[in-house]
């Protein structure tokens, strides 16, 4: 038995200006970023927040649980003013020990992001895909946003576009934001963890809000499945039929007339011993 979460995404980045074109120095201000939600509320959060009363909690990731990321990098190819670039990072890795949060799981797991797909079509090299192992506290935007789904958003700030540079990282808060420059209500979001992605693909110099295939466009997906209990399949032991036969992979040799096996060769006197590779099977 498992059960699922996904996070849900704020994505800081500016439109693309309507009707005109973007000035080649200004390119990478339109590399977008998403920052990807891996934090539930906290059932038993009560009063001011602390750390030991967060309003959030990061996902924990039992062991065996599988997580899926799906993370594609795109941009289309429109003439011959720009040209492709797609890269994938759609794998299913299954926890090895139980993680208390996403982060942990990147970490323990060794996640490489540099080991996705690059389209064989692509008409530009490769980005770099860099991981920051730190996870990044404050600051953040406090603004109201549809994308939240209660009280006012705190989305992290983007950081600096690297032309080329695929940029992975988690940004977090774990302390009681009050008194520390920041607003009273983002109290509410201590403990909120996010992934942050920022492209490294800049748009075309001619891309407007009319023409979004030559935009830089980042989507993500993280799943988790977590594991909750321990499934043991016991069988009951019963003598073999010997009208069933079963292949193998295994071959033995005939030599001077004997049969050859792996516990005890044939001689005159004695069977051949062979100790099958094969025992119970499950379909399910």
């Amino acid at each position: 038995p498992n059960s699922f979460l996904g996070g849900s995404t704020v994505t800081n980045s500016s439109d693309v200006p309507n009707s005109q074109g973007i000035l080649p120095s200004n390119r990478p201000n339109y590399m977008p970023t998403v920052n990807y939600l891996c934090s539930i509320p906290n059932p038993n959060f009560s009063g001011t927040p602390s750390l030991t009363n967060l309003p959030f909690l990061p996902w924990t990731i039992p062991s065996n649980s599988r997580v899926v990321f799906d993370i594609v990098f795109r941009r289309e190819r429109r003439g011959n003013s720009c040209d492709q670039y797609i890269y994938r990072f759609q794998k299913e890795i299954t926890a090895s020990e139980d993680y208390s949060s996403l982060y942990d799981f990147v970490i323990g797991q060794n996640v490489n992001f540099d080991s996705g797909e690059n389209d064989p079509n692509n008409g530009e090299g490769p980005n770099q895909n860099i991981f920051d192992p730190n996870i990044v506290q404050l600051p953040f935007n406090i603004s109201t946003s549809p994308d939240m789904p209660q009280g006012p958003a705190a989305s992290p700030l983007a950081p600096a576009p690297i032309v080329g540079t695929n940029q992975y990282g988690f940004v977090g808060s774990d302390v009681d934001w009050t008194g520390s420059g920041g607003s009273s209500s983002a109290d509410y979001y201590a403990g909120k963890q996010f992934l942050q992605i920022r492209s490294g693909m800049q748009p075309c110099d001619s891309a407007t809000i009319f023409n979004k295939p030559r935009q830089s466009i980042l989507s993500v997906s993280v799943r988790v499945f977590t594991s909750e209990n321990l499934l043991i399949f016991e069988t009951i032991p019963v003598e073999s039929d010997a009208n069933i036969y079963y292949e193998g992979s295994d071959s033995y040799p005939i030599t001077n007339g004997f049969h050859m096996g792996n516990a005890g060769n044939q001689t005159a006197t004695d069977s051949a011993i062979i100790n099958s590779s094969l025992f119970n099977c499950f379909s399910f």
